[in-house]
């Protein structure tokens, strides 16, 4: 066993010298430099790098936001993602239809609501505008919180919602997000407007040199009213908008915002929002004109989903019995319609997801395990918004090619398909006369694809071998991928790795996944992933294109913070200072006009772990086999950032070829990396392993560890877990 020294180095015996082993030549360990290293850069750079909630709260070591600190977040999230102001009336004619019922009369319609007083607006406005809306029912909810909701540390409560007429409206006054269709947001006083129109002749111009961005467009007016006040309402109504879109099955939401006499309409999607220009609302025509549309339209043009419907009484006894649900008289069942091009119409049935999505844009993941209507056996099912932009590849096609070149441990690829007509319209008006200053949106589509596998989470493993083995085998498809199919995953992460009831680890979402040819080419705007286990040298500033090296890190990194967070460790004794390493190391980001950058405490952690700078920052006294494979595993990812430093007895010659030595010798160790990987994987799995029993790992950190504000959280919990399921709306063509 090991022993600690009085520096915090602790290795075995009989592990190797402290030496980075660089496989080329004759494998002559060369031991680094000690001097603090840069990444390794490259004239060429990857897509800007966007952090959002969906994608790195889960894995984060500090405690979840609250519901301050969360809205917070997601109104970041939404920063320069509205497309404003648009003409009222052009909103009117482009998202809803008219109505083939002549509206009543609107004049004066308002007059009996007071010009002050918020909370006493809100019963004569709905008073006034239920004329307006026949087949909508509305709600003062102003005073309670959705409960639901409030599980997940937000606390929200919009002014006024709105309710198909076949639902039952929520008891005292309680909003249901999952059930609401509309929402509205009021204040007495303009200075809340979340948003402020351009004047009237200073229409949107090319901005001059040095005034705009990369990633924005080219106007130059401001549209959002970044006043405490109008920062206050606009992260309000985003949460709002996050937890409709979270809680239901749909494609957009509609919302309205009421500041003083000014009034906004809004139309939500996966891209970012249309908004109009402001319009009194009392002696406009438009709020009473879009209630009247909007009560008359179809259920997919208020934004419903109709490819998801109740389940049959039949359909969700069968589904209990194959998915285990005992008690399915309490449960929401849905049928699921998926429209593969080759294979056709297959139906699921569902019911919770296994993750609900925090964030108001993006691809909104959601996954399920259903029952196979056709095929009468148990799947998985992701849902999603895929990036619809030329040259992008869905993922089922990816999933077809790593089949058809033999890629071991992926899943089997049952159907896949995009859902109706379903796709983001916001990123269409970012160039519009009208459209002040935004960043260039991505355009989405909604898609299906359905495994045929159900796994287990990567941190559910029964003890630290089947963690190695698991981990072991996504590396092995990520090779076979890279070298048969000619494909690199690039989202390599603790998510993306599950273990099969045989203990077998698969390599899961292949949808940001590119074919090799064109990894120097960049198609979106902005790219997303899993920040913690994100390659330092992608985290960067000056960052290089997603590379072989790039995704091989990942799966290191992947390796140590199951094992920190999951597993005994020389930190575990403190958790506190246990947290808040893997928050410095893993979480640690900086944000520059809404891209976020990091890195360097992964690369301090790397060369610290290597025994290449510093004291060594943990160890795995009691699990040799562990620590030595984390070590290895680290040592290769950590030699790029290794680059030699100038020293006080040497010229810039000397130092730029010790640099482009460092540089070859970098360059030699990508043809062989994934190789040596895999090789100290299998090394590892050969050694000696705690018996069956004896593990002191397998059930550590079973329940959460308060400490110093943070949370480390349950194993198990982040794939697998069952969040509460979107209900359907209660819809005549839904039912």
């Amino acid at each position: 066993m090991a022993s600690a020294d009085p520096s915090g180095s602790a290795f075995d015996s009989d592990d190797e010298p402290q030496a980075v082993f660089v496989p080329s030549g004759d494998q002559v360990p060369v031991t680094p430099s000690a001097a603090r290293t840069k990444p390794v850069r490259s004239l060429q750079e990857d897509t800007p790098f966007v952090k959002r909630s969906s994608g790195s709260t889960i894995y984060s070591s500090t405690a979840p936001p609250q519901h301050k600190e969360a809205v917070l977040q997601l109104g970041a999230e939404m920063r320069y993602r509205f497309v404003g102001p648009m003409p009222p009336e052009a909103f009117l004619n482009a998202f809803l239809p008219i109505a083939q019922d002549p509206r009543p009369d609107c004049a004066n319609i308002f007059d009996t609501v007071p010009q002050k007083g918020e909370t006493t607006m809100y019963r004569p406005f709905i008073e006034a505008i239920e004329p307006f809306a026949p087949r909508s029912r509305f709600q003062d909810s102003s005073a309670s919180v959705d409960p639901e909701v409030a599980k997940e540390s937000l606390g929200l409560s919009p002014d006024v919602c709105v309710y198909h007429e076949d639902v039952n409206v929520p008891a005292k006054g309680s909003p249901d997000f999952s059930r609401m269709e509309l929402f509205m947001e009021f204040k007495v006083n303009h200075s809340f407007d979340p948003f402020r129109d351009p004047p009237p002749k200073a229409k949107p111009t090319t901005s001059d040199a040095g005034s705009s961005t990369e990633g924005f467009n080219n106007a130059t007016s401001e549209f959002e009213n970044c006043t405490i006040d109008g920062t206050h309402t606009r992260n309000q109504i985003v949460a709002y908008a996050t937890a409709c879109q979270g809680n239901q099955f749909r494609h957009c939401v509609y919302s309205v915002t009421i500041t003083g006499d000014r009034a906004r309409l809004l139309r939500w999607d996966r891209s970012g929002t249309v908004v109009t220009g402001a319009f009194n609302w009392r002696t406009s025509h438009v709020l009473p004109e879009f209630l009247w549309r909007f009560s008359h339209a179809s259920d997919h043009e208020r934004g419903l989903d109709e490819s998801v419907k109740f389940a049959s009484a039949a359909e969700k006894r069968v589904a209990a019995v194959a998915l285990q649900i005992h008690d399915f008289t309490n449960a929401s069942f849905v049928k699921f319609e998926v429209d593969d091009p080759v294979r056709g119409k297959r139906y699921y049935i569902g019911t919770k997801p296994t993750f609900t999505p925090r964030s108001p844009i993006g691809r909104s993941t959601r996954g399920y395990p259903v029952y196979d209507l056709e095929k009468k056996k148990v799947c998985y099912l992701k849902d999603t918004w895929r990036v619809d932009m030329p040259g992008m590849v869905k993922e089922g096609d990816v999933y077809t090619k790593l089949m058809e070149h033999n890629v071991r441990h992926i899943a089997p690829l049952e159907c896949a398909g995009d859902v109706h007509d379903h796709v983001t319209i916001a990123q269409d008006y970012v160039g519009a006369e009208w459209a002040c200053r935004t960043k260039v949106l991505t355009k989405h589509r909604h898609y299906r694809l359905v495994l045929g596998v159900i796994g287990r989470d990567l941190t559910s493993f029964a003890n630290t071998r089947e963690l190695v083995s698991a981990v072991r085998d996504a590396l092995q498809a990520h090779k076979d991928a890279f070298e048969k199919a000619e494909i690199l995953h690039r989202d390599i992460s603790v998510g993306n790795v599950i273990i099969t009831a045989a203990g077998e680890g698969l390599l899961i979402d292949w949808d940001l996944a590119k074919s090799i040819a064109d990894l120097n080419s960049s198609r979106q705007h902005e790219r997303t992933g899993t920040w913690q286990f994100m390659a330092a040298a992608l985290l960067h500033k000056d960052r290089p294109c997603h590379s072989l090296a790039d995704d091989l890190e990942s799966g290191v990194h992947v390796l140590t913070w199951v094992a920190l967070r999951y597993t005994k460790n020389s930190l575990s004794v403190d958790p506190g200072a246990l947290s808040d390493t893997l928050a410095k190391t893993y979480d640690e980001s900086r944000e520059d006009n809404g891209v976020f950058y990091g890195g360097g405490g992964k690369i301090d952690w790397l060369l610290r772990y290597t025994g290449t700078t510093g004291r060594t920052p943990v160890s795995f006294d009691d699990n040799p086999s562990l620590q030595r494979l984390i070590r290895r595993a680290s040592a290769l990812s950590a030699f790029r950032y290794d680059i030699p430093q100038e020293h006080e007895d040497e010229g810039p010659a000397e130092l730029a070829a010790r640099r482009a030595q460092h540089a070859a010798a970098v360059k030699a160790l990508e043809s062989t990396q994934a190789q040596a990987l895999l090789d100290a994987f299998e090394k590892a799995l050969k050694e000696p392993w705690p018996k069956a029993g004896t593990d002191p790992w397998k059930d550590y950190n079973d329940n959460p560890v308060p400490a110093s504000g943070t949370v480390l959280g349950k194993r198990g919990s982040s794939h697998m877990a069952q969040a509460k399921a979107p209900r359907v709306p209660k819809q005549s063509k839904l039912l």
